[in-house]
């Protein structure tokens, strides 16, 4: 485990923290961004059935629908009610991310963030700072679409929290 307590809190001592060859790329191509950004969004629509059940779960589903191992969406045809009962979908993403519903990719909060984080940087430049993503939380995020770690983190920026208390103060994650 990491422990949290030693790891730097502003952007220069994580720099000093990383290897001396490593570096982050400034370019990149349009087909490699593309690449990327739908397959974190593939990844996230083929996830969201599933979020929270645990592997047990997510194979007794996937055996019951003739789908193990995972080669294709989850699907709940076929699927026998008490495996349904034993091991209930993320209700809030079934209607949009089962093989016989999906039709586009529904929003996601682990893509929100990556948008919000090239809107900070278009926003404030290479050089933002945490009170700049504090602010666009508050101001382009709403509060409804976060959730664990994040939520607590949000729910003291509304409470006044400043970076980083806001993301300490009283949350578990």
């Amino acid at each position: 485990a990491v422990d949290v307590g030693d790891e730097p809190d502003d952007v220069t001592g994580l720099r000093a923290s990383w290897p001396a060859n490593w570096s982050l790329p400034t370019e990149v191509s349009y087909d490699r961004l593309h690449g990327g950004w739908l397959g974190r969004a593939v990844g996230c629509l083929l996830g969201k059935p599933v979020e929270k059940i645990p592997r047990q779960g997510i194979r007794e589903i996937l055996t019951a629908t003739d789908r193990w191992p995972l080669r294709d969406w989850f699907t709940a045809q076929g699927l026998p009610a008490e495996v349904a009962a034993r091991w209930p979908w993320n209700r809030r993403s079934a209607p949009t991310s089962l093989a016989e519903n999906i039709d586009g990719m529904p929003e996601d909060d682990d893509l929100n963030y990556p948008l919000l984080a090239l809107r900070v940087l278009e926003t404030h430049g290479r050089d933002f700072t945490s009170a700049d993503v504090a602010q666009a939380w508050l101001d382009w995020l709403p509060g409804g679409r976060v959730f664990t770690a994040e939520r607590v983190a949000y729910r003291n920026l509304l409470l006044g929290f400043a970076p980083p208390e806001s993301a300490r103060r009283h949350n578990p994650f």
